[in-house]
């Protein structure tokens, strides 16, 4: 996960996405706070941020060097550089970017590979890093949409004729 969200390095939010973090969160660089809170100020356009503070149009590590600055700006981000378990990975990315290209271009390639699970066959889990118990309902997929087609001009139908009546009235 920690190599998807790399994906950040290139991107915008709009404002409504992290104005909650705008307001006393430590785990947000202060001069970046502040300057985010005047950017986001006209709530009534939902301004849009880089993601990526360093390089925002260019997919590289500075994302990653940004995250170990306090400057992520969507929580589950910086969350990413705050956290033991993905910590480590931040680190390693920041340090070296051709890794990153490298393991973010697999990820891609991996990401592409799989296969759309619909009907009973897959499961929309309630944490994604744990099957659902085997006594819990899931949440299936909608059936597939079919389209009808029109019916061919070849093929005619016919109307079907009303029986004539008897001219007789039931009692």
């Amino acid at each position: 996960m920690v190599i998807l969200l790399g994906a950040h390095t290139v991107g915008v939010a709009h404002c409504s996405f992290f104005s909650e973090r705008l307001q006393n969160d430590p785990s947000m660089d202060a001069n970046l706070a502040a300057r985010l809170r005047n950017v986001c100020a006209n709530q009534n356009t939902d301004p849009t941020v880089l993601l990526d503070q360093g390089t925002g149009f260019v997919v590289d590590n500075e994302f990653y060097k940004q995250l170990l600055l306090k400057r992520g700006i969507m929580h589950i981000d910086q969350q990413l550089a705050i956290d033991r378990s993905t910590s480590g990975f931040v680190s390693r990315f920041a340090r070296d970017g051709n890794g990153f290209k490298k393991g973010f271009g697999n990820a891609m390639v991996k990401m592409g590979s799989i296969g759309v699970l619909v009907g009973n066959v897959g499961e929309v889990r309630t944490n994604c890093r744990v099957f659902n118990p085997k006594n819990k309902p899931t949440v299936p997929s909608p059936p597939p949409k079919v389209k009808a087609s029109p019916p061919s001009k070849k093929t005619k139908t016919k109307k079907q004729k009303k029986p004539k009546s008897s001219g007789k009235k039931k009692k």
